[in-house]
């Protein structure tokens, strides 16, 4: 192997191992932008870096939250039916009606539906597939399964939420276990704390005009 084919394999795996840095840099940038526009109710922030598919994902829990019956929700998961519970409990019938998901999901962030829980809540080890990349949430010290995704367009990372309703549909089931009481119970508990209003079970029927 000559001088020159030498160098030039290692130069360009000092290359690789920049740019690989360089997008783990980028993507740790996002997560904690991301998390700190939660805990400052900044919904505006927060949206601009979601990968658009999330809130196609979304629209299907908007237009639930606008109609369906209990026994609608009730087959949903338990994230899904969270959703819908703190869309009917925070959203007015005429917000329903109209905002799409992103105004949606602008407008539940700035009214502090979605602040962290207060967990350590970290990435894992970064993988990359371009121009996607994945890392696994580590919460309190532990890598869990729920595996984070984000996506590059146009030289920008954004992240997939969805792995944060996996993740929740985990804790929903587990607390609700250890407690001995129904999932939506626990739901409806968790959603009264969180907005400060007492919440029924009336939240599980279609809402109508005034609710």
């Amino acid at each position: 192997m000559t001088a020159i084919r030498i160098a030039l394999i290692l130069f360009l795996s000092l290359a690789l191992s920049s740019c690989k840095e360089e997008g783990k840099e980028e993507i740790l940038d996002v997560f904690d932008a991301y998390n700190a526009a939660l805990n400052n109710n900044d919904g505006a922030a927060a949206i601009a870096l979601i990968d658009d598919k999330y809130f196609e994902d979304f629209q299907h829990m908007l237009i639930a939250a606008r109609s369906a019956k209990r026994e609608q929700v009730f087959r949903m998961r338990p994230s899904e039916r969270s959703r819908i519970a703190t869309m009917r409990n925070r959203l007015s019938y005429e917000e329903l009606k109209t905002l799409d998901a992103r105004g949606a999901i602008k407008t539940l962030i700035d009214r502090g539906s979605e602040r962290s829980s207060g967990l350590d809540i970290t990435l894992g080890k970064i993988k990359f597939k371009r121009p996607r990349a994945t890392a696994p949430l580590i919460v309190e010290g532990f890598e869990t399964k729920h595996i984070l995704e984000f996506v590059q367009a146009d030289n920008v990372w954004k992240l997939d939420p969805a792995c944060f309703d996996e993740s929740l549909d985990f804790i929903i089931a587990k607390r609700s276990d250890r407690r001995g009481v129904r999932e939506d119970t626990l739901i409806l508990e968790n959603e009264s704390a969180s907005s400060g209003k007492n919440v029924t079970d009336a939240i599980w029927d279609p809402p109508k005009q005034g609710f």
